[in-house]
């Protein structure tokens, strides 16, 4: 898409909201900037999800390994703190990379927001 089709569509969507182009890419990118606070809030917090995720399946283990009869029962809170971690962790990877590039740059993820 060219710069001149871009400055177009943002002037007609201006219009028709009865505001100005500037004023307009202003809003969009406050709501950028926005979306950014919170997924990095979500990030923080999954990113605390993979923490306990991995002290509950290290402690859980360390638990297993100290009995002296093995018991398949006891695997599962292994099993599960494992889940928990590899699930966090990709949580924690894509909304990562969402907030980073929103902060880096919030410019792209406005013209995502438009079209």
């Amino acid at each position: 898409m060219s710069k001149e089709t871009l400055v177009w569509f943002l002037d007609e969507l201006a219009r028709r909201f009865g505001t100005t182009a500037e004023q307009l890419w202003e809003t969009l990118l406050k709501q950028v900037k926005i979306d950014a606070v919170s997924y990095g809030a979500c990030t923080v917090f999954v990113l605390g999800l993979l923490v306990v995720g991995v002290v509950y399946t290290v402690k859980s283990y360390r638990r297993y390994r100290n009995r002296k009869e093995y018991l398949y029962d006891d695997l599962y809170p292994i099993i599960w703190g494992s889940i928990i971690s590899l699930a966090a962790l990709g949580l924690t990877i894509s909304l990562g990379t969402a907030w980073v590039g929103r902060l880096i740059n919030p410019d792209f993820f406005v013209l995502r927001f438009i079209f």
